[in-house]
């Protein structure tokens, strides 16, 4: 069925440009690619351990490996796929937190411009905040989770993604 409403699609392109077989087929090929929705991903460099152990359940990622959560994006025309910070570790990385500073978990307040020897105020050159994303689970229980937002300074590390989603198929 599908097939054949794609082979329709063409003729009906052909008919209408005067162009050859192939050419509508490229054309309805490419107009459906930009139709498919897009979106936002940041690319956030893992945290700088230093000589610390690694997070166990993130490998010292700081966010859960492969997860992500959809977020409206301020100033932008799509929707953003947002790391989900490490449950364990609470985004620093490591196994073990003597030598982590302040504000540098999930949660804990964060002062801009507390160390004035990185390049931006607004982050403290992590490139990211934290945001709370809670949500109820089906029992009615609120379940803390928290989301990595890229920080203003981190614009070079967002890529746009397509998501390859499938047409409906036609109902009966």
């Amino acid at each position: 069925m599908k097939h054949h409403a794609r082979k329709n699609e063409a003729r009906r392109q052909r008919e209408t440009t005067g162009e050859g077989h192939q050419a509508a087929v490229r054309a309805l090929a490419k107009s459906a690619s930009e139709k498919q929705p897009k979106m936002y991903v940041f690319d956030i460099p893992a945290p700088d351990l230093g000589d610390s152990e690694p997070c166990p359940v993130c490998g010292g990622r700081g966010s859960k490996s492969g997860e992500r959560a959809m977020a409206c994006a301020e100033r932008l025309d799509r929707p953003v796929l947002l790391d989900i910070v490490c449950g364990l570790c609470r985004g620093c990385g490591r196994a073990e937190h003597d030598s982590c500073t302040a504000g540098v978990h999930a949660g804990e307040r964060f002062l801009p411009g507390d160390d004035w020897a990185h390049s931006c105020q607004s982050c403290g050159g992590r490139r990211f905040r934290y945001v709370d994303s809670s949500d109820e689970d089906v029992f009615g229980n609120t379940v803390a989770v928290y989301l990595r937002q890229p920080c203003g300074c981190a614009q070079e590390l967002m890529r746009e993604m397509t998501l390859n989603v499938a047409p409906a198929a036609p109902s009966n």
